[in-house]
C-alpha cells in the first residue's frame, strides 16, 4: 500500500492494547515486543483506505494491516494464513463486495458486505464489535464473534458439512440437495470451492 506507512513498536503497542480478539492482540503484542525486522511488511494507514476491485494481504505481501478509518474495497477483500494467519485491524466500518476470511480480524465499526462472507480454512478468527450485514453469511471454518446485530439473508452454520436446510441463496453447484429436506456442502473441499469461485471473480449467490 502505497499510502500507509510502517508504525512505531510504541504505536503498534497501544493498538495491541485496544484489540480485544485475543489472536489479534496476542500477534501485535508480540510485533512490537520483538521488533518489527522480524515480521515483514506491518502497515499503518491513516484515515479512511478505499480501494478499486480486490484486496489480497499476500499479494500486498502484508503480514499486519491497521486501517485508523473505514476500510471500503469496492470487489473482494481477502485475508490470508499461509505460514501464519495475517492480521488485519479496521478502527472504523470495513465494507466490501465479498469477504474471503482466513486470518485474523477485529474490525471496531460494523461490516457491510453486498454479497458473501465465506471462511477459508479455519487458523483465524474475526470479532466484530458494531452489526454485521450480508447477503450469505457462511463462516465455514473460521470462528466469527459479532457483538452487535447480524443481519443476513441466509445464514449458514460455521463448522458443519451439512445442513437441515436446503439453501436458497448459495448457488446449487455447491451443494447436494438430499431427500430429508437437508443438504450436503462439499465435505472437506467446500471453502476451497468457494473461495476459488469468488477469488475468479464469480458470484456464489444463486
Amino acid at each position: 500500500m502505497s499510502d500507509g506507512r510502517t508504525p512505531t513498536e510504541s504505536e503498534l503497542r497501544a493498538i495491541a492494547d485496544e484489540c480485544q480478539h485475543p489472536g489479534v492482540a496476542g500477534m501485535l503484542s508480540d510485533m512490537s515486543d520483538d521488533g518489527l525486522d522480524d515480521y515483514g511488511n506491518v502497515v499503518i494507514h491513516e484515515g479512511d483506505c478505499s480501494i478499486e476491485g480486490d484486496f489480497d494481504t499476500d499479494d500486498q505481501e502484508l503480514t499486519a494491516l491497521i486501517v485508523r478509518g473505514n476500510l471500503i474495497v469496492s470487489g473482494t477483500f481477502r485475508d490470508r494464513s499461509d505460514d501464519g494467519p495475517t492480521v488485519t485491524v479496521v478502527l472504523g466500518d470495513l465494507r466490501a463486495k465479498n469477504v474471503i476470511s482466513a486470518g485474523l480480524l477485529e474490525v471496531k465499526g460494523d461490516v457491510v458486505v453486498s454479497e458473501a462472507i465465506v471462511g477459508d480454512y479455519n487458523d483465524g478468527g474475526a470479532l466484530i464489535h458494531g452489526d454485521l450485514s450480508v447477503d450469505l453469511f457462511m463462516p465455514v471454518g473460521i470462528a466469527y464473534t459479532v457483538r452487535g446485530d447480524v443481519s443476513a439473508r441466509e445464514q449458514i452454520p460455521g463448522f458443519t458439512a451439512s445442513t437441515d436446510f436446503v439453501p436458497k441463496r448459495l448457488h446449487p453447484r455447491f451443494f447436494a440437495a438430499r431427500d430429508d429436506g437437508g443438504a450436503d456442502l462439499f465435505a472437506g473441499t467446500a471453502g476451497d470451492t468457494f473461495v476459488d469461485a469468488i477469488a475468479a471473480g464469480e458470484s456464489i449467490l444463486s
